[in-house]
């Protein structure tokens, strides 16, 4: 199938409001080529957010930035094209460029800057198609290949769920619920940090093929059990840990069963929370029966750790 590839150049300061009016005209999923959240990424080499940056990456310091987003069939068959360039000729855009490109030829170029990536103090996430040298007998890898559905599992919501479990799950021998489980990372990264048994829950059916084919792919078929369910509303097992990468309007309904499927000493660990939403979800758990042990922020997104009162 071929799709038409159009790419913008602009002034960095206009990336927020073009991606904003794109999403307007029925755009959505961006590929944004930035000097500067490249240098913004150079300042965090002494966090986890990477081990290395590949050379091709850091050339992007050198070149103007922007954006790219691809729309079905050719260009002379979309429709809403002049729509969508009149709703962003107000923009300090310095060039666009069209061109007509087979699906095979974009749908996988996402994995050019797709890299192994530490995520905590012990866990690192490597694509399948790369190779990483462990640095150090306590690393733990996670194989993973999201698919073009799902994150690379670099996000701030995903790591600090991984940073609260590396913290707080048990060393050895838990039970774990992983509550809308997505391209299954959290799964993974529960059984290396000790998990004796997962549960992995999933409404979208792509969601639970992705999650079931990075099981393989890490040999943790035996370890993890996938299956369909809205929340955790039908489950009755009691678990160690609840983890669960939502939004904070899910995460205030799963509260509500959550304390029913904790062991006593149970954790309910959380993430996908927008700064100006932490309170009214915190007060959500309170209502709920939970105590916030510690919440964690990165690049406006919360996560917390909380407890059965």
């Amino acid at each position: 199938m071929e799709y038409t590839r159009v790419k913008l150049f602009l002034k960095e300061d206009a990336v927020d409001e073009l991606t904003a009016v794109l999403e307007g005209t029925g755009v959505t999923g961006v590929i944004l080529e930035s000097p500067d959240a490249l240098r913004e990424l150079m300042d965090k080499k002494n966090e986890y957010d990477w081990d290395y940056i590949d050379e091709s990456v850091l050339a992007l310091e050198h070149v103007p930035a922007s954006v790219t987003f691809f729309l079905e069939d050719r260009l002379e068959e979309i429709d809403h094209m002049d729509e969508i360039l009149d709703s962003i000729r107000h923009l300090p855009i310095d060039r666009v460029e069209i061109a007509t490109v087979n699906d095979e030829d974009w749908k996988d170029n996402w994995k050019t800057y797709f890299k192994p990536t530490r995520i905590t103090d012990k866990i690192i996430v490597k694509p399948t198609w790369e190779t990483y040298e462990t640095t150090s007998e306590n690393d733990l890898i996670i194989e993973l290949d999201p698919g073009m559905a799902f994150g690379t599992g670099t996000h701030p919501t995903t790591t600090m769920c991984l940073r609260l479990m590396e913290k707080y799950m048990p060393a050895e021998g838990a039970t774990v619920m992983d509550v809308g489980c997505g391209s299954g990372i959290l799964s993974i990264g529960a059984v290396l940090l000790g998990a004796v048994r997962v549960l992995a829950i999933e409404l979208d059916p792509l969601a639970i093929e992705v999650t079931r084919n990075n099981i393989m792919v890490n040999k943790m078929e035996d370890d993890i059990q996938v299956i369909q369910e809205d929340l955790s509303t039908g489950i009755e097992e009691r678990f160690d840990v609840i983890v669960a990468n939502l939004t904070a309007d899910l995460i205030c309904r799963l509260a509500q069963t959550a304390n029913l499927q904790l062991k006593h000493t149970g954790k309910l660990i959380v993430s996908g929370i927008l700064d100006e939403q932490y309170k009214r979800v915190e007060d959500c758990m309170d209502n709920a029966g939970f105590q916030v042990k510690e919440q964690i922020s990165q690049d406006g997104w919360v996560a917390m750790s909380a407890y059965t009162r």
